[in-house]
């Protein structure tokens, strides 16, 4: 009788093992697909950034003062450290294409993380 109770737990124990060998292999496969969809994108951003066809574009965003600050010690940081001097334009272009590389996870998280922006009153 306990020998008979004994394989049974086994037999159980190893549908359970089977069952989480097929779930950890589906999840494998699903974040590979998501890592492809993701390598896919990036490739595309970075061909079209090479495109000479792709033109610069003016575009007017909304910093907080600290944003601002940020911006200007990483350009001073650059300045020292590398030798030149990039421009605002330039460190916003390289984090959108960090930002591009993230996750949506992760997107989700920096974007939760931002501090809220008091809503600017329009003039006029």
């Amino acid at each position: 009788m306990v020998s008979a109770a004994g394989a049974q737990v086994a037999g159980k124990a190893a549908q359970v093992a089977a069952a989480v060998a097929e779930i950890e292999k589906a999840a494998r496969e699903q974040l590979a697909k998501k890592a492809a969809q993701v390598d896919e994108t990036v490739r595309e951003v970075e061909k079209a950034a090479r495109d000479k066809r792709d033109k610069l574009v003016r575009y007017s965003v909304e910093l907080l003062k600290s944003e601002e600050a940020a911006i200007e010690a990483l350009r001073a940081e650059l300045a020292q450290a590398a030798g030149w001097a990039a421009s605002k334009s330039d460190i916003l272009r390289a984090g959108v294409r960090l930002f591009a590389e993230q996750k949506v996870e992760q997107m989700k998280e920096l974007l939760a993380a931002l501090a809220e922006a008091p809503k600017s009153k329009k003039k006029g």
